[in-house]
C-alpha cells in the first residue's frame, strides 16, 4: 500500500512542481466556499462554479446507468458523479502520481458536497431542475426525492444530506493534506531543469 499513497521517488521538474504548488493553494482558498456551503437556499454547493462540471458527469450518468432499470437509471446520476473522480483517483495511484490522486480525492470529496443540497431538497422539492420546474412541481424527475421514497427513508433525508456533506467536506480536507504533504515530499526533489 505504500507505494500507492506516497509520492513518486523521481526527480520533480520545478516548472511541474511550481504548477503543483498553484493548484494546491488554489485548492486550498477555494475548500471553504464547500465546506461552509448552506444545504438549503443561496449559498449551497451546488450554486459554486464546480457544480457545473458534475452536472455533466451526473447528467451523463443517467444515461450510462439506464441499462440497469428505473433504479439504478435514476440512481445512475448520482453514481456516475462519484465514479468520474474516483476513477481519477485510482487512475493517478495506478501511474505513481500521488499529487494528482490527492486532487482527485479533493474534487471526490467536492462531489459529494454538491450531492448533499440535493439530498436535503428530497421532502421540500424547492431546487430548480434541469428542463424547468422544482421537485414540487414535478417529483418524477427530482431523483433523490425518488430514490428516498422507493427505499423508504425519505424521512431520514436531512441527516443523510448532513452525513454526506460531513463526508465530502472530510474527503476534501484530507485530499488538501495529502497533496499538500505530498508537495513537502517532492519539494527536495525538484531538479532545475525547467
Amino acid at each position: 500500500m505504500r507505494p500507492w499513497i506516497e509520492p513518486e521517488d523521481a526527480p520533480v521538474n520545478s516548472l511541474v512542481y511550481g504548477g503543483r504548488v498553484v493548484a494546491w493553494v488554489v485548492l486550498l482558498l477555494w475548500t471553504p466556499s464547500f465546506v461552509f456551503a448552506e444545504l438549503k437556499g443561496d449559498g449551497t454547493a451546488m450554486e459554486l462554479w464546480m457544480h457545473r462540471v458534475y452536472l455533466v458527469f451526473h447528467e451523463a450518468g443517467h444515461l450510462i446507468f439506464s441499462w440497469g432499470g428505473r433504479f439504478l437509471t435514476v440512481a445512475g446520476g448520482t453514481l456516475m458523479q462519484l465514479l468520474m473522480p474516483l476513477a481519477v483517483v485510482v487512475a493517478f495511484l495506478r501511474q505513481g502520481h500521488v499529487f494528482g490522486a490527492a486532487v482527485g480525492l479533493w474534487w471526490l470529496g467536492g462531489s459529494f458536497v454538491d450531492c448533499a443540497p440535493y439530498i436535503y431538497d428530497a421532502r421540500l422539492g424547492d431546487l430548480p431542475l434541469l428542463g424547468g420546474g422544482t421537485g414540487a412541481d414535478r417529483p418524477e424527475t427530482h431523483d433523490w426525492m425518488n430514490l428516498l421514497r422507493w427505499t423508504r427513508l425519505i424521512m431520514w433525508d436531512t441527516r443523510i444530506a448532513w452525513a454526506t456533506h460531513v463526508f465530502g467536506s472530510a474527503l476534501m480536507l484530507l485530499g488538501l493534506a495529502w497533496g499538500g504533504w505530498a508537495l513537502r515530499v517532492q519539494r527536495g526533489r525538484v531538479d532545475d531543469l525547467g
